[in-house]
C-alpha cells in the first residue's frame, strides 16, 4: 500500500504543495516579478527544502507524541497503580 494513504501520510503532499506555494508567494513579493518563479530554478529548490524540513519536523513531533502514549499505555499495563503524571516528591 502507498505510504500516503496510511495514517497521516496524506500530510506529505499537503506540506509539499503548501511549501511550494509559500515559496512562490515569497519570491513574487520580494522580486516584484510574477515570472521570476517560473524562469529561475532556485525558488522551487528552496520550496522543496522547506517541505523536507517541515515534513521531518512533523514526523518527529508525531513520533514523540505516539511514543509517549505507547509508554504510558505500557506502564499502565505493567503497573496497575501507576500515576498518570510524573511526581518528583518522595511520598
Amino acid at each position: 500500500m502507498v505510504f500516503v494513504w496510511n495514517g497521516l501520510g496524506f500530510m506529505v503532499p499537503v506540506i509539499g504543495f503548501g511549501s511550494l506555494i509559500t515559496a512562490q508567494f515569497c519570491v513574487n513579493s520580494v522580486m516584484g516579478d510574477s515570472r521570476y518563479y517560473s524562469v529561475v530554478g532556485w525558488p522551487k529548490l528552496a520550496g522543496f527544502a522547506l517541505a523536507a524540513l517541515l515534513t521531518f519536523g512533523f514526523d518527529e513531533w508525531l513520533r514523540m507524541r505516539f511514543e509517549d502514549e505507547a509508554i504510558s499505555k505500557a506502564l499502565k499495563r505493567t503497573q496497575p497503580n501507576a500515576r498518570t503524571t510524573p511526581s518528583f516528591s518522595s511520598r
